[in-house]
């Protein structure tokens, strides 16, 4: 399996620990994918920030900002294997969206606490959804160590039409719920008809 990994302001955000939740016999290997290293202080308010719709790849969203998109291929063993990772920032932090075909023997359980190993965090308040019709997983990982101190990642994967979709908000601090931003994102994400 392959984990893909976004570095953007010396954080890595796990865009989609692509492939993870394959069988555990398989090794983890990570690439990197560098979307930015500019920065800028989270603006010191407390509205929440303009929802930017972003609709493209089967699925479209609403993000809390301009959506920068990647495209690339992985491989599982020999098999490549391509995904598109949407990122937008709050402040300094990225959100994003990756979308990529389920693997043979995907796990979604085995996929999150990838994403924890991958960070360096620990999986928290792991739990099965219901997602307009599609079951997924939502979790947070906490302690995810940066240079500016800890940080939480929120999670949810989707199997949704022999593809897999994971929507991450990585924040700064330590936090036990998101902000009210996320839950929009969240319900504003949709499936194109197959």
């Amino acid at each position: 399996m392959v984990a893909v990994a976004t570095i953007w302001k010396g954080r890595v955000l796990v865009a989609g620990v692509l492939l993870a939740g394959c069988t555990s016999q398989e090794r983890l290997r990570s690439a990197s994918l560098e979307l930015g290293t500019a920065t800028t202080a989270a603006p010191a308010t407390t509205s929440p920030p303009a929802l930017v719709p972003y609709a493209g790849d089967g699925f479209t969203i609403l993000l809390p900002g301009p959506a920068v998109v990647e495209k690339g291929t992985a491989n599982q063993g020999a098999t490549p294997v391509e995904y598109t990772t949407v990122t937008a920032k709050v402040g300094s932090d990225p959100w994003s969206v990756t979308s990529f075909a389920r693997p043979p023997g995907f796990d979604q359980d085995d996929q999150a606490q990838k994403v924890a190993e991958a960070t360096g965090g620990t999986m928290a308040d792991l739990r099965t959804v219901t997602f307009k019709g599609f079951r997924g997983r939502d979790f947070r990982v906490t302690q995810v160590k940066t240079i500016e101190g800890m940080s939480t990642i929120f999670n949810r994967s989707l199997l949704v039409k022999g593809r897999i979709y994971l929507v991450q908000a990585f924040l700064g601090g330590d936090h036990s719920t998101p902000p009210g931003v996320y839950r929009q994102v969240l319900e504003s994400l949709s499936f194109a008809a197959p």
